[in-house]
């Protein structure tokens, strides 16, 4: 910034010139001041950047929820400018649509139908027209067996833990799971399950490159 840049009144300009309430004079006395100062240039291309991403965003808020926060506000004659509101608040503005952008990518991830099936030594079968994953009687897996949008039938045998995603699990009478069976259908728990299978995935790498990395029994 420029030292004869007036930060306080280039910021209430900036506001004028982004709620569209700028004359023609000031709207160019601004557009000349942000070819001078690079902090103001650099906050209003943010501040446009941010406005731009969630006009053109796919993103609805729930039905009925803008008329319910109205209706809880005080009546007033102040109007209320978003562009004026993300401008002074800058980091809770990029929060908000990161949120907003996440959350979106999540419930995409999330409402996937494939079916996905993790599993250590041993088949099972898939039936893509049931959605169902089968271990039959008499085979064996060896290690766990993770499903994703699926139910599992277990009449076989698993030594090892059985997750299932957007499933349930069906254990017949000669069916056998040697660890853990846990059922995950909420967005929550998927998530958290997500997240841990990707810290343990990254552990299991850094462990790996570590060994890789000790000097062998003839190295000099």
């Amino acid at each position: 910034m420029l030292m004869g840049c007036e930060k306080e009144y280039y910021d209430e300009l900036m506001n004028k010139v982004m709620d569209g309430e700028a004359d023609a004079a000031e709207a160019d006395q601004f557009h000349a001041h942000l070819n001078e100062c690079g902090v103001c240039r650099s906050e209003y291309e943010a501040v446009s950047f941010l406005i731009e991403e969630l006009q053109s965003s796919d993103i609805k808020a729930p039905v009925g929820f803008t008329a319910a926060v109205m209706s809880s506000l005080p009546h007033q004659k102040r109007k209320f400018h978003l562009q004026t509101w993300m401008k002074r608040h800058p980091l809770l503005t990029a929060a908000a649509v990161f949120v907003l952008f996440m959350a979106a990518s999540v419930t995409a991830l999330f409402n996937q139908q494939d079916i996905a099936v993790i599993k250590g030594e041993g088949n099972v079968v898939i039936n893509e027209k049931d959605n169902t994953v089968t271990v039959p009687k008499g085979e064996v897996i060896k290690g766990d067996l993770v499903v994703e949008n699926a139910d599992v039938r277990i009449e076989g045998r698993v030594e090892g833990d059985v997750t299932v995603v957007k499933g349930n699990q069906y254990l017949a009478s000669a069916g056998e799971v040697t660890g853990d069976s846990k059922e995950i259908g909420a967005v929550v728990e998927w998530i958290w399950y997500k997240l841990k299978s990707i810290t343990t995935g990254a552990e299991e790498l850094m462990k790996s490159e570590s060994r890789g990395s000790e000097p062998g029994l003839f190295s000099m």
